[in-house]
């Protein structure tokens, strides 16, 4: 099937389309989307970096006092991770914040504030929340490392 249709019928089509509530709603999740993977990835680098120091033979191998440029990188990696994932924790929960103020349908707006007051509002959310404040206003992520013998 062919449809024939000039230039301004076109334009008007478009605009039409963008301006509809659908369209409006798609862009929403898509920017919302986005704003949820990279704070993901970020958490995800982060973790890695973690998991690495917590086995005993890399914890080892980076506290070798002949080699401190180990755990200085070792740092700087954590450090850069973190630095990747605050900020991003930040701009998805100013994001979600953002969201709920805007006019949503009630099905939708309940929908949204329980999964929001899941992960935004719960405790391990506001930590990461104040934790990036923190960051940004001081003088950055305090880190360090502590050795503990066994008892």
């Amino acid at each position: 099937m062919r449809i024939d249709m000039n230039s301004e019928e076109f334009t008007r089509l478009m605009a039409q389309f963008e301006s509809c509530k659908g369209r409006e709603i798609h862009r929403t999740i898509g920017e919302l989307r986005s704003s949820f993977q990279g704070t993901t990835q970020n958490y995800f680098l982060l973790k890695n970096a973690l998991v690495r120091i917590a086995h005993l033979d890399r914890a080892i191998w980076l506290a070798d006092n002949n080699h401190p440029e180990r755990m200085e990188a070792f740092f700087l990696e954590v450090r850069r991770d973190f630095n990747g994932y605050l900020p991003s924790v930040r701009a998805l929960t100013d994001y979600m914040e953002r969201l709920m103020s805007e006019e949503l349908s009630d099905e939708l707006k309940k929908e949204f504030g329980r999964r929001a007051e899941e992960s935004l509002w719960s405790p391990l959310g506001c930590f990461f929340r104040g934790l990036a404040n923190y960051v940004l206003h001081h003088q950055g992520l305090p880190t360090g490392i502590v050795v503990r013998g066994a008892h």
